[in-house]
């Protein structure tokens, strides 16, 4: 049996038997025993992708890469050009409300028909709160979030019968975010608000329309570390274990997770690694499933393995100061 080969690059489950994963070049298909079926060899484009999906009976899907939007067509199993000539170049695309929406980076957004792949040339608005583009774009809890670097808007109700289906909110959210995967947690199963690396170098969550700061002093200086021309690279997964949530952010040589119901963080490094080889989460099959740095496995949170694909993981615990001088802090490692 053939296997994908490079790194995940991203998924998305049309139906709860099936789920596209993209490696390098290809396009697999996902069952619910874990079995994989190469489905098309000619995904182009290399990176994280976006993917997006509508609400038909036979859903369409589609994905934008870094070569520009793509359909996934069941009926010849191949991923082709879009096949609407009026989607453009868009920078990244989801799906939500029955509709495909894409975001480019002037700061348009698209969308397709309710239901359809047709994108009519009217169906199109502007993010015009700040000319910052659109790095990525999500739905959650009822509304559209489009994200550039400087702002987050907001796109919702009243659903309008002609031209663009959704109304500008009118809440403009700061800071932006600082990559186009730096973004998780707006995943349904999740059932927590969106946490983002924000364009200031701190780590942000949705409360209401408001972008609270969660990170702290040593996470910041972290971040800010990282070099202008790495900070697109910097990205977002969320995964629950044992009915704890949790959001991790990868910099280039360190991971932080967040606890969400404790509202506490800790670093994750894997064997050899000065950062967590876990990226690109997907639900799928009562599992979040993780893509892996150092192969093309696609792994999943398991409470009961205390390893991490067979290597063992290494745990260091340190408290604060103590109160009775001059006793020390404590380090413990195992």
């Amino acid at each position: 049996m053939a296997f994908p080969t490079g790194q995940f690059r991203g998924g998305i489950a049309p139906s709860t038997g099936t789920l596209y994963g993209a490696w390098e070049g290809e396009l697999w298909t996902v069952n619910g025993s874990g079995e994989v079926t190469l489905f098309s060899s000619n995904l182009a484009g290399t990176g994280f992708v976006h993917f997006g999906r509508n609400n038909a009976s036979v859903p369409n899907t589609a994905v934008v890469t870094s070569a520009g939007a793509l359909i996934i067509d069941t009926t010849t199993n191949t991923v082709t050009a879009y096949p609407d000539a009026d989607v453009g170049s868009p920078s990244c695309m989801c799906g939500y409300l029955g509709y495909l929406f894409f975001g480019y980076g002037d700061g348009t957004l698209r969308s397709t028909n309710y239901n359809t792949t047709d994108i009519n040339s009217l169906n199109q608005a502007n993010t015009a709160s700040n000319p910052d583009g659109i790095l990525n774009v999500f739905g959650y809890a009822g509304q559209l979030y489009a994200m550039g670097d400087a702002t987050v808007e907001i796109w919702g109700e009243p659903i309008n019968a002609t031209g663009f289906p959704l109304s500008r909110v009118g809440f403009n959210i700061l800071p932006g975010i600082i990559g186009p995967h730096a973004v998780a947690g707006w995943e349904p199963e999740f059932g927590n608000p969106p946490i983002w690396v924000g364009s200031d170098g701190t780590v942000r969550q949705l409360q209401g329309y408001q972008a609270a700061k969660i990170s702290n002093a040593d996470i910041d200086r972290d971040i800010n570390r990282v070099g202008f021309l790495d900070r697109p690279s910097i990205n977002a997964l969320c995964y629950i274990s044992g009915g704890h949530a949790f959001w991790q952010m990868n910099l280039p040589t360190k991971s932080w997770v967040y606890h969400v119901n404790e509202g506490t963080w800790h670093e994750r490094t894997s064997q050899y690694s000065t950062r967590s080889r876990l990226e690109k989460s997907v639900f799928f099959g009562n599992k979040w499933l993780v893509g892996d740095t150092d192969s093309a496995n696609l792994d999943y949170i398991d409470i009961d393995s205390d390893t991490e694909v067979g290597a063992e993981i290494s745990a260091q615990m340190i408290s604060g100061p103590l109160k009775e001088f001059p006793r020390r802090p404590v380090s413990y490692t195992h």
